[in-house]
């Protein structure tokens, strides 16, 4: 497996698989935006996570047509980078629709949508919400999966460009036999407990070794796990009553074509309060009400006491005689 690298991007722009000892990669419809020091790395298919040094840098530089020399935009390292979602989820199935939203921090910029090394859109942030703008992906099929990045730059520097966004893998699911989903807990989930998901493949294809768990409600995937078997562990650790929900699972090809499988049936899990925390938030509460009803008397006693001091102030101060009183007071001649 090959991977070919860009500096300043976090994610690798393509991906191939190669039998031999070379894989060849192609960058197509390259615009200045693509001029960068590019390197590669290479790992065995069964060791994902084990790579090569990086290759030796080769810079590229790209010119524009338009002004007849070559104009370079460089990479701005202090510049935030974006963030990029998908909604309602980057596991959706074949013909759906999905939004996959950019957004920076950054005011008084231009947003670009790639796909692996390849600018799909490019377009101002809605005037509602600065900062963000929306791609919508419509009819999605195969050739759509794959990885999504976003970046910016200030409208009055267009030369400069923020670094990439994290890379969102988007899966176009439908073309594989639907797995199966199982949990290995007996009785009632609690609290603070640890919970294994089994995710079995019906078949044991082995081009298929990266399984990924789903949660409705969630808009990508919340746990990956690689194995050469036709099955794969998924472990909820510690869970709470937020772990609640509906799960399924998929299992899928980490580059080109990025085929996944249907989803699996729905497993419903339900997480309780445990008797430990229902205790502890019981002591809680005590311990609130006690704390509220500690300031409270105390917040008497001083209101009390400036009360009592200012009565006691007022009775002890000698009293100023009217003059106008006196000289009512005087017989009448």
């Amino acid at each position: 497996m090959f991977m070919l690298l860009k500096e300043g991007t976090s994610s690798p722009v393509q991906v191939q698989s190669s039998e031999s000892g070379r894989a060849n990669f192609l960058l197509h419809n390259m615009i200045p935006y693509d001029t960068e020091n590019y390197s590669y790395v290479h790992h065995e298919q069964a060791v994902l996570f084990w790579a090569s040094y990086p290759s030796d840098y080769v810079e590229i530089l790209v010119s524009d047509p338009n002004v007849g020399q070559t104009e370079t935009k460089r990479i701005d390292n202090f510049l935030p980078k974006p963030s990029l979602s998908a909604w309602p989820n980057s596991v959706a199935s074949e013909n759906s629709n999905v939004t996959l939203q950019c957004v920076s921090p950054t005011p008084g910029i231009q947003l670009v949508l790639r796909k692996g090394d390849v600018i799909l859109d490019s377009r101002l942030p809605h005037h509602l919400t600065q900062g963000t703008a929306e791609f919508r992906l419509t009819n999605l099929q195969q050739r759509d999966a794959g990885y999504y990045t976003c970046e910016y730059y200030l409208k009055g520097s267009p030369d400069t460009i923020s670094p990439s966004s994290d890379s969102l893998l988007l899966l176009v699911t439908g073309y594989l036999y639907e797995p199966s989903l199982r949990v290995h807990h007996s009785g009632l989930i609690t609290t603070g407990e640890k919970v294994n998901l089994q995710c079995q493949k019906p078949y044991n294809l082995t081009d298929y070794n990266m399984f990924a768990l789903l949660k409705e409600g969630t808009s990508s995937p919340i746990q990956f796990q690689n194995s050469e078997s036709n099955m794969a562990d998924f472990t909820l650790q510690n869970v709470t009553v937020n772990d609640t929900g509906r799960y399924s699972c998929v299992y899928l090809q980490i580059e080109p074509p990025f085929r996944a499988s249907h989803p699996s049936n729905h497993l419903a899990i339900s997480v309780a309060i445990s008797s430990s925390a229902v205790s502890e938030c019981y002591t809680k509460s005590n311990l609130i009400r006690l704390g509220i009803s500690t300031m409270f008397v105390v917040f008497m006693a001083v209101f009390l006491a400036e009360a009592w001091y200012s009565q006691r102030a007022s009775l002890s101060r000698p009293r100023r005689k009217n003059p106008r009183a006196q000289e009512l007071k005087k017989p009448v001649e």
